[in-house]
């Protein structure tokens, strides 16, 4: 019989405390895929701001919404404006925010919001927003409000780089893939872009749209950057 005090009785109390602590712990059988997911998702993305993004990741995996994250990856180096904001951050401002109301409009917050749930400071975007239109509480529609994000990200200004880079935001084909959309939603973003940004004349505008529609006529009303980049295509500024 072992002694008051003798160390391998206290030894094999605290195994079987411990034993006894163990067995109680259940692991949900959903975790580990939940924890493998979030794990590709954080190197995917690489946020800023691991702690902010991982409240912003779990809450909307929750609510079931989309999460911050890039469906697809960015070979470095990587083209980013001023305010840090690549071609890939702005497809996942995207897709936070193109259903964020039911009228497709956002405010200034909305964007904001979005903007630091990503782990950026929203200070760097307040000119921005004056662009977009977003000032003293207007909406605007997400989509026009993209293209002004899109002209900031390096060359900045240039409107056929813009446009390359609004093709990749929004298009759905497969990554690796002409990132093509609808004729009909380019024209009007570039049509915008081109009066309310860059102030670009209405004559150059006619003659990109002639070309233009002839072109995607014969790719079933599609368009990608190979249509507006080429030798052939008007300039669009």
């Amino acid at each position: 019989m072992a002694e008051d005090g003798d160390p391998s009785t206290s030894n094999d109390q605290k195994s079987a405390k411990e034993k006894d602590c163990l067995e109680q712990i259940v692991i949900p059988p959903q975790l580990p895929q939940i924890l493998k997911l979030y794990t590709k998702s954080a190197m995917r993305t690489q946020p800023k701001d691991l702690l902010r993004w991982t409240l912003t990741y779990m809450r909307a995996m929750a609510e079931g919404r989309p999460p911050p994250v890039k469906d697809r990856g960015e070979a470095e180096p990587v083209e980013r404006s001023p305010a840090g904001l690549s071609p890939g951050f702005l497809r996942v401002l995207h897709l936070m925010l193109k259903d964020k109301n039911p009228d497709g409009k956002v405010s200034a917050n909305d964007v904001r919001t979005a903007w630091e749930d990503l782990s950026f400071n929203p200070n760097d975007i307040e000119d921005t927003l004056d662009k977009a239109d977003l000032s003293n509480g207007r909406v605007n529609d997400w989509r026009k409000v993209l293209v002004v994000f899109a002209n900031t990200i390096p060359p900045s200004g240039d409107v056929a780089q813009t446009m390359r880079v609004v093709c990749e935001v929004l298009t759905e084909q497969p990554d690796g893939a002409e990132p093509y959309i609808n004729y009909a939603l380019w024209w009007e973003l570039y049509v915008y872009l081109a009066k309310v940004v860059r102030n670009i004349l209405s004559e150059k505008i006619k003659k990109v749209s002639g070309y233009l529609l002839d072109r995607t006529k014969k790719n079933f009303c599609l368009i990608g950057p190979r249509d507006f980049l080429n030798s052939d295509c008007p300039p669009l500024s």
